[in-house]
């Protein structure tokens, strides 16, 4: 009997049985040579550290105490010819992620096992230790009910899809299909995944059971490339079918016609590789957190949880033989029936990907979006390309590069930004959390006034925005160039200052500070709601400035570190200014 009531050890019976099998295993190990067995092993498959003990049932072996991290294995030291009865387990830190309890049900044999191989899998909305023969029985279910997972594949493309938790458990390719589409069902246990789904146009799977990679752009490119257009032995033979679908003749001899250029296609040829391959990784991958398998026996669904993959970039063929890549819907993974819902609560069912890597493209990144509003104007979406409750804030009205909150009366987009748009007045958004001390931050280009679902950090932690009218925060064309030429006017205006960053080349917050009537003092690298000490990562010197001192004022006596401004405009300071300085004292000369 696979899982033996707990309340059995209990019973008369059992404990003279197990009373026997310890007398045995002490008179065994009386001899002179005996056959040991196996020693114990617990891997740990769950995302929580495991303490417990393996309880022996012989006078010979005392008990071992056990700690196992996610993904590990411990082994046992030493077990001679002692039978196991029970194996125990506690989480450490656990926080029920998934929705699920934290609890363990513990291994109990009956009778005693000299079974050495033991694992901790996730099970029926908590976690079980198992036999290694109890895991592969309960697990192996060929009956096409839950649980399992069931894909759909309604794309053009083949596609690798894992489903991860310590590691990638199950992955491989859905392949493509006409009409309805390709199909898969996978086996799993009754636990919850993350699901990854990419394109993967040679039809390969590239991922292995420990190595959950993102899809690698440039090796993307290439294989799509011979996949579509034909060429390449090794595509073919991996079985990367690609449907490209033939449309009416839009080349003619002198080149493209009109119709194509407001269109978003382009001729595939004509694409660099870095470019196709951002466009099938970045608009054709979709990750869903906590997706649950379904209920195993005897609370089975009918059906395994079904996801559908629809849309993304589409290949199509003209009537001479000229290959394009359109834009399409966006590619997007979603469930369709309720098998498993409830253990779900918190998880999302669907997924689009993002569609920003289309931005340069005509009608690309969702740019069907009319223009509202005053052109200083952005607008804040709780959808990912444009979709959801919407919140225009403008950088008119003495409002540009203010901190703007992303809230107000009856409505709160704290956390919550999913994608966004810029009128043609603004080049960047700089998102912000007010909340945090020192202010966290992260910058946007407007890309071009396409909608842009940005950083996950934004859609985490944003609770407000401050609206650039250039490339000054963000990371737009030539953004670098136009932070040293803003940085050089300012050298001309006020040539006893320094621009201190917290990021490389002037990006991310910064702190402006003069050396005129404050030479050789010491200046606090900090201000109001801006705090950069031990943060600095780059320094802009202006004309009038020789020498920068840094120094650590916690410090007795004080540290001190000094960077030449002859060395460069841009300065990249070492690890002690990075890390530990508190102020600096500005110097007309070098010293």
């Amino acid at each position: 009997m696979p899982f033996p009531n707990p309340k059995m050890r209990h019973k008369p019976k059992l404990l003279i049985l197990k009373f026997l099998i310890l007398l045995i295993g002490a008179l065994c190990t009386s001899g002179a040579a005996y056959a040991a067995y196996p020693y114990a092993r617990v891997t740990n498959n769950t995302p929580y550290t495991v303490t417990g003990e393996v309880q022996y049932v012989s006078l010979a072996c005392s008990d071992d105490s056990y700690t196992v991290a996610p993904g590990q294995t411990w082994t046992a030291s030493s077990r001679g010819v002692c039978l196991i009865d029970d194996i125990t387990g506690t989480m450490v830190g656990a926080v029920g992620e998934f929705g699920e309890k934290t609890t363990i049900v513990n291994y109990n044999a009956s009778p005693a096992t000299s079974y050495s191989r033991f694992q901790i899998n996730a099970w029926s909305g908590s976690y079980r230790i198992f036999s290694e023969d109890e895991w592969n029985d309960v697990s192996d279910i060929k009956h096409g009910k839950s649980p399992g997972f069931y894909f759909v594949n309604k794309t053009a493309w083949p596609l690798t899809y894992s489903l991860d938790q310590v590691g990638c458990l199950h992955h491989g390719i859905i392949p493509t299909g006409e009409g309805e589409g390709g199909k898969l069902k996978v086996d799993t246990g009754a636990v919850w995944f993350t699901l990854k789904i990419a394109i993967q146009p040679d039809g390969v799977d590239p991922v292995s059971n420990w190595d959950c990679v993102k899809p690698v752009a440039e090796l993307v490119a290439d294989v799509a490339m011979a996949a579509v257009t034909g060429g390449g032995t090794a595509v073919a033979k991996a079985g990367g079918k690609v449907v490209v679908k033939t449309v009416v003749k839009e080349v003619v001899k002198s080149g493209v016609k009109k119709a194509i250029k407001s269109a978003a296609k382009k001729v595939i040829k004509d694409l660099a590789k870095d470019e196709l391959g951002k466009l099938l990784t970045g608009a054709g991958s979709v990750e869903l957190y906590g997706q649950y398998a379904g209920y195993e026996w005897p609370f089975r669904c009918d059906e395994m949880p079904e996801y559908h993959i629809i849309g993304g970039p589409e290949p199509e063929r003209d009537e001479d033989g000229v290959i394009y890549l359109k834009r399409g819907a966006p590619f997007k993974v979603m469930k369709v029936n309720d098998c498993g819902d409830d253990m779900m609560l918190a998880s999302k069912r669907s997924m689009e990907s993002d569609q920003s890597s289309f931005s340069d493209w005509p009608g690309g990144g969702a740019n069907n979006l009319q223009e509202t509003g005053d052109p200083s104007c952005v607008t804040f979406y709780k959808g990912t390309n444009g979709g959801g409750a919407s919140l225009q804030l403008c950088g008119a009205a003495n409002n540009w590069s203010k901190y703007i909150n992303l809230g107000g009366a009856g409505t709160n987009f704290h956390g919550q930004v999913q994608s966004f748009k810029c009128n043609s007045g603004i080049k960047s958004v700089q998102f912000i959390n007010g909340n945090a001390n020192p202010m966290g931050r992260h910058n946007e280009s407007c890309k071009g006034g396409n909608v842009v679902n940005p950083n996950p950090w934004v859609k985490a932690q944003a609770t407000g925005v401050s609206i650039w009218q250039g490339y000054c925060c963000g990371e737009g064309p030539n953004a670098a160039a136009a932070r040293m030429a803003d940085a050089k006017k300012a050298a001309e205006r006020e040539p006893t200052c320094a621009t201190f960053s917290s990021e490389p080349w002037g990006k991310g917050t910064s702190l402006k500070l003069c050396g005129q009537d404050n030479w050789n003092k010491y200046t606090n690298l900090g201000g109001p709601g801006i705090d950069l000490h031990g943060k600095v990562k780059s320094v802009f010197c202006n004309s009038g400035i020789g020498t920068l001192q840094f120094l650590n004022g916690n410090a007795n006596p004080m540290t001190v570190h000094s960077v030449s401004c002859t060395d460069g405009p841009w300065l990249h300071p070492k690890a002690f200014i990075t890390s530990s300085a508190t102020g600096v004292k500005f110097h007309p000369s070098y010293k």
